[in-house]
């Protein structure tokens, strides 16, 4: 059927709808559907009836009681593996180009030398957790040999999460164990994934993986990850290392180098972004970078190590020795969980030299089976060549793959290194434009795939711009044949191709749908279709994941529960405070005709009210909507927005640090000077304090790394500091605490994650009410209240946040007319 038969058929549909209708008939007649049983599409049965149902004398039947990750799509059941090939029970045989689906399996399945090592250890000891054994030692002599530089020592663990979690502690203990107990932050990169433990998760930059887990992580940073084919920041005569390193310098600058113990990131991205491969000057300046500011490097090479790039270690492709890697996957193959961390020599003698302890371990690291195998997969490795192997086939395939797809109206850019391998797909290749996240579009690669008897592994459908961007795998086992290679890449361009001509009607219509924006879709709640909000969508930019805004979510969702039932949609979505990313979300939104939006915080309420002057706009969380331009006034806002605010009532903050220290008389204002809500609240503050007979003297900031040197030029000219409440300042309130403690000055003000940081006393609401509230209002708009007629919100703060930490070391009793409303201490 073509595009114009589909539009006759559909006469009475408008434009963008026999779109849509046009576009999803493609997809669905073109490439297997990600949704059901088809994600797992396989050739007809040659024996079996599958998985077989589980029963129990107490407990209803059911097909599986595993609690898998994909609890929507039934999982194929393993049969048995040998060599390169995966037979599933019901006899379908597969040629395996994921290395065990998460690019695990190096040497192959069944190798008779390992599975004799597993049985030989086996039949003499298994675990001991008091001993070392003959494995480990021999195990850990054979690493430290095959690692670079002086990486000299291991420690074991059960996999790769561990290993990053370890590497972490180990960073945080050098600096201990050396007398620079300040060290303590890491920073990773936008692009990675180091694990799911919560550290390690921490340090992960992609952003579906951390979205739900936010509450619990760490405060680490992210940097940019080079990614040549997409850079936007990089000018002609530049290299894409340029921009990268620059941020990096600044971001450990905005951290406090006292205070940044390690950088980590993948020579080679993995699960975030499969394949991608920074210039070749990257990571030796990175090096340098962290050498320059006494910051450790870690290499993480659970995916990229043991030879998968076809080196030793991915990072032996640019002659750099980081001080610690960070092993998992291949180092056991598949045969068993094993991990490792290995350190240079300097690391492991500070520790010894010191208290010549560390803490630190997992029940199963080091077990004389792991050790072991892990042993005999190296062995194998090392005998076979295996390496060089993967380096010339890697080769081999990339070029294969470049001339058989390169030019694919659906292939936008191959990269990687060895036999990690991986390729973006685009719905344009001249704009770049990624297919949006919904489609899945490399799911239904990879089942394609699957359906002809081969396994690609498909990544997360974000990687374009951390909503959307699909690319897929191929991480070969390294003892593929090149005939094997060549079925890989035969199949993956059948199955791009397959069911039509994509340079003709179809890729046409695809293309039109990409004009017009028709695909944009949110991932919704919505309970009920016929109900009282049937066919509304409130569509929420949560902008940033912190507390506040999290806790915003959070009421918004519980005050719409009962809507939701209604049929009513509510659509959430996070840049996590990337512009690029925000800018895409405004677009979404609006294209997808959302009924109300809900934008979480001052910048991005601005965003989407230059957006759009039609659809409604209820902003959450904007502490000045007056002077950011968002309302004419907060009682009568005069356009298509309102909202809840939360400006922070710094009159009541200075009323409170005065009653907790009467002999203040001169306070110091640091705020961000051109930031609305700083100059709006420090020109408040400056007036409160006139009234009440207290000398302000400003020191303002243009950027986070400016906090400590606006610190220190207040020193013995004020008497305590007050953060009035711009981002960059409330940001930074950790740098600013601490050079106040330097100075001995009290901190004051900002939000209650100031205080955990150091500062007395800050004024708090509760951002869960002030979602409420939010909801409140976006459903009276639902209702039909014009949103320029109805008033900004300004809920009461619910009390005070005190760190009596901090007031005790300042000599400083806070009264008890404070502390009967404090609701949060530290």
């Amino acid at each position: 059927m073509t595009l114009g038969t589909l539009c006759r058929e559909n006469v009475g549909l408008t434009v963008v709808e026999q779109v849509i209708l046009v576009t999803s008939s493609w997809i669905d007649r073109t490439i297997p559907s990600c949704a059901g049983e088809d994600l797992n599409r396989r050739p007809e049965s040659k024996s079996g009836s599958g998985v077989s149902t589980v029963t129990s004398p107490t407990k209803p039947a059911v097909a599986s009681r595993v609690f898998n990750r994909d609890l929507k799509n039934q999982w194929p059941t393993v049969e048995r593996t040998a060599g390169v090939h995966v037979w599933d029970s019901e006899g379908n045989k597969y040629l395996d180009a994921t290395a065990g689906g998460s690019v695990v399996v190096n040497v192959g399945y069944s190798v008779p030398e390992i599975l004799s090592a597993m049985n030989e250890q086996a039949s003499r000891a298994c675990f001991s957790a008091s001993f070392t054994s003959s494995a480990q030692e021999e195990l850990a002599y054979q690493i430290a040999a095959f690692a670079p530089g002086d990486l000299d020592y291991v420690r074991f663990t059960s996999g790769g999460s561990e290993a990053n979690e370890s590497a972490i502690k180990l960073a945080r203990k050098y600096f201990v164990e050396r007398g620079d107990p300040t060290k303590w932050k890491v920073i990773g990169r936008t692009r990675s994934f180091h694990g799911n433990t919560l550290g390690a998760l921490s340090a992960t930059g992609h952003r579906r993986r951390r979205s739900e887990y936010e509450p619990l992580l760490l405060p680490f940073s992210h940097v940019a990850t080079p990614y040549a084919y997409r850079c936007e920041t990089c000018t002609p005569g530049q290299t894409c290392t340029d921009h990268c390193i620059i941020e990096l310098e600044q971001e450990i600058l905005r951290q406090d180098p006292r205070e940044v113990a390690a950088f980590i990131a993948e020579p080679v991205v993995g699960a975030a972004c499969m394949g991608l491969t920074p210039p070749e000057d990257y990571w030796p300046r990175v090096r340098e970078l962290c050498d320059q500011y006494d910051v450790l490097l870690i290499a993480d090479e659970v995916m990229t190590g043991m030879g998968r790039t076809g080196r030793n270690f991915g990072v032996d492709h640019w002659g750099v020795v980081p001080d610690i890697i960070t092993s998992g996957k291949g180092i056991g193959s598949g045969y068993t969980p094993l991990g490792a961390v290995i350190a240079r020599h300097k690391i492991w003698e500070t520790v010894k030299n010191g208290t010549g302890e560390w803490e630190h371990g997992f029940t199963y690291g080091g077990n004389p089976l792991s050790c072991a195998v892990g042993l005999a997969v190296l062995r194998y490795v090392q005998d076979h060549d295996l390496i060089l192997q993967a380096d010339q086939n890697g080769e081999y395939l990339k070029r294969a793959l470049l001339h058989e797809i390169g030019e694919h109206p659906l292939v936008g850019d191959i990269d990687g290194k060895g036999m990690h391998i991986g390729v973006e797909l685009v719905l344009d290749r001249a704009s770049k434009k990624p297919f949006p996240g919904e489609t899945a579009i490399a799911k239904r690669v990879a089942g394609a795939c699957r359906s002809r008897g081969v396994l690609v592994n498909p990544t997360f459908t974000d990687n374009a711009d951390g909503l959307s961007g699909d690319r897929f795998g191929i991480t070969p086992i390294f003892t593929f044949t090149r005939s094997q290679l060549d079925q890989t890449v035969e199949t993956v361009r059948r199955a791009l191709d397959e069911g039509t001509d994509m340079k003709t009607t179809s890729y046409a219509a695809i293309a039109l749908a990409s004009v017009v924006g028709a695909s944009i879709a949110g991932c919704s709640t919505s309970a009920n279709s016929s109900g009282e909000f049937a066919g509304k969508t409130v569509c929420v930019d949560q902008y940033v994941s912190a507390t506040p805004t999290e806790s915003i979510v959070s009421g918004i969702k519980e005050s719409l529960s009962d809507a939701i039932g209604q049929g009513l949609e509510v659509v959430v979505k996070n840049p996590q405070g990337d512009a690029g990313t925000e800018a895409t979300i405004v677009q979404q939104f609006i294209s997808s005709k959302c009924d109300v939006l809900v934008p979480i915080g001052t910048a991005a309420a601005q965003l989407h009210a230059n957006a759009t002057r039609k659809i409604p706009i209820v902003f959450a969380g904007s502490s000045t909507p007056v002077q950011a331009g968002l309302v004419e006034s907060t009682d009568k806002p005069g356009r298509n927005v309102t909202g809840v605010s939360d400006a922070l009532p710094v009159t009541d903050e200075i009323d409170a640090m005065l009653a907790i220290d009467p002999s203040i008389s001169k306070i110091g204002v640091v705020w961000k000077l051109g930031d609305s809500s700083g100059d709006s609240q420090s020109e408040d503050a400056k007036n409160h304090l006139e009234e009440r007979g207290i000398t302000s003297v400003d020191s303002t900031v243009q950027t986070a790394a400016d906090v400590t040197q606006a610190v220190r030029s207040l020193e013995k000219k004020v008497d305590a500091i007050q953060i009035p409440g711009d981002t960059t300042t409330i940001g930074s309130a950790g740098g600013i605490v601490k050079a106040a403690n330097e100075a001995s000055l009290p901190v004051f003000g900002g939000t209650s994650g100031a205080v955990q940081a150091g500062a007395v006393i800050a004024a708090t609401y509760d951002y869960k009410e002030v979602g409420r509230e939010t909801a409140k209002l976006a459903l009276q708009v639902l209702g039909g209240s014009d949103p320029a007629q109805t008033p900004v919100v300004l809920p009461a703060i619910s009390g005070y946040a005190v760190n009596l930490g901090a007031a005790e070391r300042l000599n400083l009793t806070i009264p008890d007319s404070i502390m009967n409303r404090v609701t949060e201490k530290y």
